[in-house]
């Protein structure tokens, strides 16, 4: 089978190659490794020279791509495009300017895009175009029309879901409603504990080419041991003290100044508990600001981006592991924490209680209890039995969930080699 991958960013990590998600890669060097032809077309990093003698045009509607180079990765051959500007709409600005931006990245990326791909495309001849998210979902629609191929969606999330009760929000992302609603053999997306049922049932999906599948997690590596007592020294933790993490880009709609105030409410009890925030993005200088006004700022660790290969270390030194986003909270990190028999502090939303079961695998609240929270897990932490029970249950709990990366992807593949048998509908 050979795949045309349709990407709108020039790097897989969100933070740096190995660190940050992995299914964008993984599901690549899937098709690869399963003897699949792949190609993928995606964008040059802006304003990076498109070619050794510098004089290539930026593709856009009508006019012909120009690939700045070919690249191996894992198998996969990537045609990288130039282009003078990032797709990526900037979450910083103020709302009517963030909305306006979101257009202008949306509609610019359906011409580029496809401009990008088309002669690719038409000397590839692909049994299969693959969209590898939101804005490229149009695109690999159109493109396997003209080419009368099947097209695939690839999701790995949703915001569609915090928004179902409010009209206006929920339309403002109209990105998302438009890849949901694209024609495909097969919309592919990853259950991350938002409500994607209710979302693909609201965009009126067909059942039939719908698949909601969790992430593998690889079990050799994410599992318990002792406390990885370097770390804490490292960080200046005695043994007696709490440590808080958590593992996720610094990005607005994570909410970590949440895990700053949980770590205010702890230190009431024990002074010298501290967070360590595992990540890295825009909202760093925000946060720093918030820990300075908590009056935490000296017991507030901003690691920076960390290794895949570096993550169970971290796990198993934490005593707890905190995620407080509002949308889901039913992704790797919850995963990883469990599997490394570490317990969970996760806000009650969407599917989280699927995974997380309050009081047995780890700590579920509301919204209205995160006040609460710092309080909470100094009570549990003074119980060090519970704990520990609470962490072997989670443990054994997310083995029941999750199935090991190569099996997950296995069936990732199959379904796409479905997809490409059956042809365009």
């Amino acid at each position: 089978m050979k795949v045309l991958a349709i990407y709108a960013l020039p790097s897989f990590w969100s933070m740096g190659e190995g660190k940050g998600a992995t299914a964008f890669s993984r599901t690549l060097e899937a098709l690869a490794r399963a003897g699949h032809q792949v190609d993928v077309s995606l964008p040059a990093e802006p304003a990076e020279p498109s070619e050794a003698d510098g004089r290539a045009k930026e593709p856009g509607a009508g006019s012909p791509s120009r690939t700045s180079l070919i690249e191996s990765f894992a198998g996969c051959a990537l045609h990288r495009t130039s282009t003078r500007r990032s797709f990526l709409p900037d979450a910083n600005l103020p709302l009517l300017q963030r909305l306006w931006s979101r257009w202008e990245n949306w509609r610019a990326y359906q011409s580029w895009g496809y401009a990008a791909a088309v002669d690719r495309a038409r000397a590839v001849r692909p049994d299969l175009v693959l969209a590898l998210g939101v804005f490229e979902a149009p695109v690999a629609r159109r493109l396997a029309v003209e080419l009368g191929v099947a097209n695939a969606t690839r999701l790995f999330g949703n915001n569609l879901s915090l928004n179902l009760g409010d009209p206006l929000r929920y339309y403002a992302n109209f990105p998302e409603i438009a890849a949901f609603r694209t024609r495909t053999q097969l919309l592919l997306l990853t259950n991350d504990g938002a409500n994607g049922a209710e979302v693909v049932r609201r965009c009126r999906v067909d059942p039939g080419v719908f698949h909601h599948l969790r992430n593998g997690l690889e079990f050799d590596r994410f599992a318990p041991g002792p406390r990885e007592t370097a770390i804490r020294t490292r960080l200046g933790l005695a043994p007696g003290d709490p440590l808080l993490i958590t593992v996720t880009r610094l990005a607005d709609e994570k909410k970590l100044e949440r895990a700053i105030a949980t770590l205010k409410g702890l230190r009431d009890r024990y002074p010298g508990a501290r967070l360590a925030l595992l990540g890295d993005g825009p909202e760093r200088a925000t946060l720093e600001r918030a820990a300075e006004a908590m009056q935490v700022s000296a017991q507030v660790d901003f690691v920076g981006a960390v290794h895949q290969a570096e993550l169970p270390e971290w796990y198993r030194s934490a005593d707890f592991v905190l995620s407080l986003l509002d949308r889901t909270n039913a992704s790797n990190p919850v995963f990883e924490a469990m599997a490394c028999a570490r317990v969970v502090a996760a806000l009650d939303v969407g599917t989280t209680r699927e995974v997380v079961q309050a009081g047995r695998t780890g700590v579920l609240l509301r919204t209205e209890d995160l006040p609460q929270l710092g309080a909470m897990l100094a009570a549990l932490f003074a119980d060090r039995l519970r704990m520990e029970q609470m962490g072997r249950a989670a443990h054994d709990h997310i083995r029941t969930l999750l199935v090991d990366p190569a099996a997950r992807l296995a069936q990732e593949v199959a379904l796409y080699e479905r997809a490409a048998a059956k042809g365009m509908a």
